[in-house]
């Protein structure tokens, strides 16, 4: 079983910039350090990741059947650790691991897929938003 000291290892390895925000919760971001947003947690033998891609609201009505469709595409054609999803009025991206026998490769390989997702997913994405929502939260 992994521990705390594990996980806190693994993300000094990573080289990402990270910062714990509870016992055994941590906010972590991408190697330049230009954004902290993947979430980190040790939960009841699971090590959970997860990241706020958009807000629901900024989606545009009329274009929701496809946003959804798409976002499932992505999930079957690109997602290999984690998915796309919804909850809180959010989309989120999530995954997770058992910490029994999470390694450095596969944690690794969670933060990796959730930084490029962002990068090569944020315009597919905004495509949905409404026009007169300007916020930029992807």
């Amino acid at each position: 079983m992994r521990t705390r000291e594990d996980i806190e290892a693994y993300l000094l390895r990573s080289n990402h910039p990270h910062r714990e925000l509870a016992e055994s919760t941590w906010l972590v971001g991408d190697v330049s350090g230009s954004r902290e947003n993947i979430v980190v947690r040790m939960d009841n033998g699971l090590c959970l990741f997860r990241l706020k891609v958009i807000d629901l609201t900024a989606i545009d009505p009329k274009k929701c059947g496809d946003f959804y469709l798409d976002l499932l595409r992505l999930n079957a054609t690109e997602m290999v650790h984690g998915a796309y999803g919804v909850s809180d009025g959010m989309v989120l991206l999530t995954a997770s691991h058992l910490l029994e026998n999470l390694d450095f490769n596969e944690f690794a390989g969670v933060v990796e897929e959730f930084v490029l997702a962002m990068a090569n997913h944020h315009e597919r994405i905004a495509r949905f938003r409404r026009n007169d929502d300007r916020r930029a939260d992807v």
